[in-house]
């Protein structure tokens, strides 16, 4: 389109041409400085190389040197001192100590032994105190560095070290001895040379292998020796005939060596490194000769193990020596030599890098364990942790795992060297185990966990979980098993009775009785004291019992330790205490000794904070949490019998004591806790609370054992009436509570109990009726329908399955809105009636009384005596589909009826509750099971024969509808015989599969449906037995008198009407169970509300009928009021039809007949009956049905008034009643009476419906008769 411009295309061929040459010119320049590159590097490699071979070279040269000069050595050792001096200089000079050859091997073992040899020397110790130096005889030239003397005396032998002393080489001499005794310890340490390898400059096998070859480790040998001579304070001795001045010197020169030897700082890593690889080869043999016999080589080779294990732990306690003696001098000599405080001394290197190898002490054979006795070893390594100057760089220099190897080498030396010393000796060293042990696993705990964590993820085979990273050398299982065999000893029987050997020897009163706030009777409690504690004083105030008290509480810490470290020994160590001779006893009362006053004042100061004090500030408070754990599990154990009759181990009065100071402890810690404090913004200026501190853990381990004493008090009562109150008056605790008060709810939920019964009961009421007005103004406007009713169709002769079907996918919220019942008869018609809440509560009631029959086999009953509910363990034979889901339902029903407040007449199992209430059950809830087993229980408990013999096995044979089963309590629990050892476990496997397994599923349906209407925290605040009452009212006659002040009266009754005065003098009258038969046969229930009958809803009503057939009408014709409406809070009134020229004189009436029924005179009443009738022209009434043909003529008259079946007025009805005239006509007034009809009810309004009988005898006669024949109920 556009032509070509001229010359473009020369332009385009220049620039590619420009381009190519450039990356031409830019490959050749890399390719240049690669070249240079590879030319500098060629030249350095090759320097190197230059390098290397030279010193190979020079050292080949110098090993010929060696070579040279070691061999013109003649057959006897007569060289010179200083001629081997040279040779030490010539071999360090070549030797590498990290890479050594097989011939460096030799010449190493060759120059131990001509240090080791005595040389022959000229020399005169009078004129010159050092001079070696003369060649040997047979030496054709002499050595140039040899020293002419002036004297010759005849020849001698002088050892090597005399050097030391020597004025011009003593330096020398001391600076390649140390290195040289440094090379021997890396060569000692490891493995020997593979005289398989030429010398060709490969190194030897020097790793090692998953499993250590013995075979190839250095056992003996010259090196050895060398080191056990010149290691050795004793070597560098001269004879007495040598002069003071010199011996003086050449100890300072030789100590001064020897600590140099330590202050290298390599000694015991090198042997540390030794032992490690021999302790292993040594475990290794000792559990193949476990298994089967050794052989004689590794007999042999395990002995020169030992040999080896000895040696060099001799060489450590060696040095100790000297190093304790440089310690103790170092003022006086040389006060630049080494301490025993400093962290380089040998004990601190003894206990970080011997003592830290695991299983080393297993691994020492009985002179090594004579050896360590004696020189105090055990001793000095817990003083060095104990001691604050050593104890942070022990700690700080060991690794998790070898703070663990170091404790278990402890524990284990402790016990090797029990018997060999005395009991005073090994009662301290106990004591520092003790705190040693208490140091260790606290600086342990930083580092572990017992539950896996996303900080501790590393699993660990001793600690569970570390957030360490486990790089050390790792364990076999066998070697674990080992190492948790040592540390195992610590929470031993034999080791307990020994830790708390001088607490279980006190003799120590009982402490109950007299009161926690009397500190005045604290005396009392001190009697009788061991001589460590003086009866006139308590064991704070006595210097002997302080150190007891500070003993004991440090034992309690040491094995709260212990159980915080190992979680999984926790049921282990706990049993081993609770199970020591009175252990418990004894503790519980050394307590009660403590302090000034006495009496567990300290613990109960320290838990309200007086003064400066709290529980983080009370020393002693490991003692208590010691006790609180071991009594939680040993309370379980314990039967009624030990506690009630044998009163073992502790007096009734002594529990309730305890019960005392554990519930005002558990009060006071909750009362004294600190309030959160509010955080201020200062940028926005916000106020936000800050997190509440929680609460000790000391809190939650007393209120179990506080829990576990109440529950037992109230299953069998021991402690005196209100004991466990300490709440009143409760109207301010109740308002705190509904002000979401922090202290009063924690109170409420962890101590419900100190609450009285009826206060708590209120506040189950407040929950109540709190959530059902949140519902109603958090939910109306959102969700309308849950505020609806929920309608249902019932058939009479199909209550269960009619309900299952319409309720049993009812939802949680559903339950709680007005749920309504249409009966349906028997032809398919509904019954007449709206309902409300009359029917929906009789459905309840046979609903429930269906379900729980056993018939059914979803509920069962406890043993003849009892009779207990309790699901049914066969439950899922009889209903395979729909068991569960039945079990949900019925939970839902009665969690229903609690919501409404509605008695239901069941009685639970006691155990059952338990659950309900989301506890566990143990043994102790076997009684309310089944009597017969809990007997045969505790009689295999307490049997004293063979337990053998009884042929027991951990299974139970079960007869299931003429099926039988086999259930093993354990895996293989049918071949697992009941012995002595184990028939504790016996017992709580068959009381947990009885109680907890075989309902397991049953139970857990129930209580979910039960709690998806009311919620666990609501419950949580009753025991069992309250639970029940909270279910099924009190088993106990009700109040007449409460019964009167809260009764309504309908149709004309009021208060004082004569009948109504004789009805409630006949119910005084009545017995309990004819007083039980009226309230069941007016409420359904026999037993009363709980709080009284204020709490009765609909309230109890007493309504007069005159018409047999029209009761259901008022004296005038009118229908009678509605009950209200169960269930929803209000009640509705009906109105009839009438004219608005009447509505005031209407509204006046009602007002009447209201303050009548509140129990206003009779004229009230008179003139509400004539009213009524004197209006009757503008507000017509219906005849009742039953009316005879005169008083219906009559009705058409605009004045004429509603008559009875007699022809008698019904407005008065209420006059003749009054005054005791039934009707007209012949017969006296008493025989009329007893021609009336009976009292009915209507249940499910609470309703009572009463003639007005003449007489209080026809009444007595007439209610009796209906109550006591369960006849008369009928639905209005």
């Amino acid at each position: 389109m556009f032509p070509a411009r001229p010359g473009a295309d020369k332009k385009a061929a220049l620039l590619a041409q420009a381009k190519a040459d450039r990356l031409a010119r830019s490959a050749q320049k890399k390719t240049t400085e690669l070249s240079v590159a590879q030319e500098s590097a060629a030249r350095r490699i090759q320097h190197c190389w230059r390098t290397v071979q030279s010193r190979r070279a020079t050292k080949d040269r110098l090993r010929d040197d060696w070579d040279l000069l070691a061999d013109t050595l003649p057959s006897s050792p007569t060289l010179g001192l200083v001629h081997n001096l040279r040779l030490m200089f010539l071999f360090l000079r070549f030797y590498d100590p990290s890479n050594p050859t097989l011939q460096d091997t030799q010449r190493l073992t060759a120059m131990c032994k001509i240090l080791l040899s005595k040389v022959l020397t000229a020399a005169s110790i009078e004129t010159t105190p050092s001079t070696p130096g003369s060649p040997s005889a047979k030496n054709t030239s002499p050595s140039p560095e040899a020293i002419p003397t002036t004297t010759i005396k005849p020849s001698m032998q002088v050892p090597f070290h005399m050097l030391l002393l020597h004025a011009r080489f003593a330096e020398q001499a001391a600076a390649t001895l140390l290195v040289f005794i440094q090379v021997c310890l890396k060569a000692i340490a490891g493995f020997q040379a593979d005289a398989s390898i030429d010398n060709d400059g490969k190194s030897p096998k020097t790793a090692k292998s998953k499993f250590v070859d013995y075979q190839e480790l250095y056992l003996s040998g010259p090196e050895l020796r060398f080191l056990l001579a010149y290691l050795d304070i004793n070597t560098y001795k001269l004879p007495e005939s040598v002069a003071l001045a010199i011996r003086i010197t050449m100890q300072d020169r030789a100590k001064a060596l020897l600590l140099k030897v330590l202050n290298s700082g390599q000694f015991y890593k090198d042997i540390r490194s030794g032992f490690l690889l021999r302790t292993e080869a040594i475990i290794q043999l000792q559990e193949r000769s476990q298994k089967t016999t050794l052989i004689p080589a590794e007999a042999t080779k395990k002995r020169m193990l030992h040999l080896w294990i000895a040696g060099i732990w001799r060489c450590c306690f060696l040095l100790q020596s000297v190093d304790k003696d440089a310690g103790g001098k170092a003022s006086k000599h040389q006060p630049d030599l080494i301490n025993l405080h400093s962290d380089d001394s040998t004990i601190v290197g003894i206990t970080c890098h011997i003592l830290s190898v695991p299983l080393f002490v297993n691994a020492l054979d009985e002179f090594s364990i004579q050896l360590a006795s004696k020189s105090n070893v055990l001793r000095d390594a817990m003083d060095s942790i104990l001691d604050p100057r050593h104890q942070q760089f022990v700690l700080n220099s060991m690794s998790l795992n070898n703070t663990l190897y170091l404790l278990g080498n402890l524990a284990k030396l402790f016990r090797v060297t029990l018997i060999e010393n005395t009991d005073a000796v090994n009662a301290g060293q106990k004591n520092r185990l003790v705190d040693c042990a208490v140091v260790l696993l606290t600086h342990c705990h930083k580092y572990v966990s017992g539950t896996q964590t996303t900080e501790f993820r590393h699993y660990h085979a001793i600690f569970s979980w570390t957030n360490i990273s486990q790089k050390e050398q790792q364990l076999s299982p066998a070697q674990v098993k080992l190492v948790f065999s040592q540390l195992e000893y610590l929470w031993s029987r034999d080791f307990a009775m020994g830790t708390f050997n001088t607490l279980l020897n006190l003799a120590l009163p009982a402490s109950g009785g007299g009161s926690l706030n009397d500190a005045s009777s604290n005396t009392s409690t001190s009697t009788g004291v061991h001589s460590r504690i003086t009866s006139t004083s308590s064991a704070n105030t006595d210097p002997q019992g302080v150190l007891l008290a500070i003993e004991v509480q440090q034992a309690c810490l040491f094995y709260m330790t212990l159980m915080k470290s190992f979680e999984s020994q926790k049921s282990r160590i706990l049993v081993t205490l609770m199970y020591l001779p009175s252990f418990l006893a004894q503790l519980w009362r050394f307590m009660a000794t403590l302090g000034p006053k006495g009496k567990m004042q300290i613990y109960l100061e320290a838990a309200s904070g007086a003064g400066t004090k709290g529980l983080d500030h009370e020393p002693l408070i490991a003692i208590l949490q010691v006790f609180c754990e071991c009594c939680a599990r040993f309370f379980i154990t314990i039967d009624d019998d030990d506690m009630y009759e044998q009163q073992k181990p502790w007096e009734l009065s002594e529990l309730i004591f305890m019960s005392g100071f554990l519930n005002q402890f558990c009060f006071s810690v909750l009362s004294h806790q600190e309030e959160p404090k509010t955080l201020t913004d200062l940028a926005t200026g916000a106020v936000s609370m800050a997190t509440a501190s929680p609460l000790p853990p000391i809190f939650y381990h007393a209120r179990q054992v506080l829990l576990q004493l109440y529950e037992r008090d109230c299953r069998r009562a021991f402690c005196p009436p209100n004991h466990w109150l300490l709440l009143h008056p409760t109207k301010k605790f109740i308002l705190k509570v509904a002000q979401k008060d922090r202290t009063a709810l924690q109170i409420l939920e962890t101590m419900p109990h100190v609450i009285p019964f009826t206060a708590r009961l209120e506040i189950f009421r407040d929950f109540i009726r709190d959530e059902k007005q949140q519902r109603i103004q958090s939910l109306a406007l959102v969700r309308p329908d849950l505020h609806q009713s929920v309608m249902v169709k019932i058939r009479r002769g199909y209550v269960l399955e009619d309900g299952y079907q319409n309720l049993g996918q009812l939802s949680a919220s559903g339950w709680k809105n007005t749920i309504r019942v249409r009966f349906v008869n028997e032809v398919g018609a509904n019954e007449a009636g709206i309902d409300q809440g009359g029917p929906f509560k009789e459905f309840m009631e046979t609903f429930l009384e269906a379900g729980f029959s056993p018939n059914l086999n979803l509920f069962t009953t406890t043993t003849a005596s009892m009779h207990l509910m309790y699901p049914s363990p066969t439950s899922h034979y009889t209903h395979p589909r729909t068991g569960l889901e039945l079990f949900r339902l019925f939970g839902k029903m009665l969690g229903k009826a609690m919501y409404e407040g509605l008695l239901v007449e069941v009685k639970f199992a006691g155990f059952f509750l338990s659950k309900i209430l989301g506890r566990t059950v143990f043994l102790d809830e076997m009684r309310s099971f089944d009597e017969e087993v809990f007997k045969n229980l505790m009689f295999l408990k307490k049997y004293e024969g063979d337990v053998e013999d009884l042929g027991l096995t951990f299974s139970l044979d079960e007869d299931v509808f003429g099926t039988h089963r086999t259930i093993e309590l354990l895996r293989g629990g049918k071949d697992i015989e009941v012995t002595k050892e184990n028939r504790i476990n016996y017992i709580f496997q068959v009381s947990d599969y009885r109680l907890n397994k075989q309902i397991q599923e049953q139970s857990r349906a129930f209580i979910d449906g039960f709690r998806s209407i009311i919620p666990l925290s609501w419950i949580s605040i009753f025991s069992p037995q309250e639970l029940h009452r909270v279910i099924a009212g009190d088993d106990v006659d009700f109040d007449v008198q409460d019964l009167r002040t809260y009764t309504e009266y309908q149709n004309g009754y009021f208060d004082q009407h004569p009948v109504i005065r004789n009805l409630w003098a006949v119910l005084n009258e009545f017995s309990s169970e004819e007083k039980r038969a009226f309230l069941k046969f007016v409420t359904s229930c026999s037993k009363p509300p709980l709080g009284g009958f204020k709490h009765l809803y609909p309230p109890f009503a007493i309504r007069l009928v005159l018409n047999p057939t029209a009761s259901d009408t008022n004296h005038d014709g009118s229908p009678a009021p509605t009950p209200r409406q169960f269930g929803s809070g209000a009640q509705r009134t009906q109105r009839t039809p009438s004219s608005s020229s009447t509505t005031q004189t209407q509204t006046q009436t009602s007002s009447s007949a209201s303050n009548g029924s509140s129990g206003s005179g009779f004229g009230s009443r008179l003139r509400s009956a004539l009213n009524r009738n004197s209006n009757g022209s503008s507000s017509p009434s219906p005849s009742p049905s039953g009316a005879s043909s005169s008083s219906s003529s009559s009705s058409s008259s605009p004045f004429a008034l509603t008559t009875d079946e007699h022809g008698t007025p019904a407005a008065m009805g209420v006059v003749k009643s009054f005054f005791g005239v039934l009707g007209s006509g012949s017969g006296s007034s008493e025989s009329v009476g007893k021609k009336a009809r009976l009292p009915t009810s209507s249940t499910c309004f609470n309703l009572l419906k009463l003639p007005p009988f003449s007489s209080k005898a026809v009444l007595k006669e007439k209610l009796h008769y209906a109550i006591m024949s369960n006849t008369g109920f009928e639905l209005s």
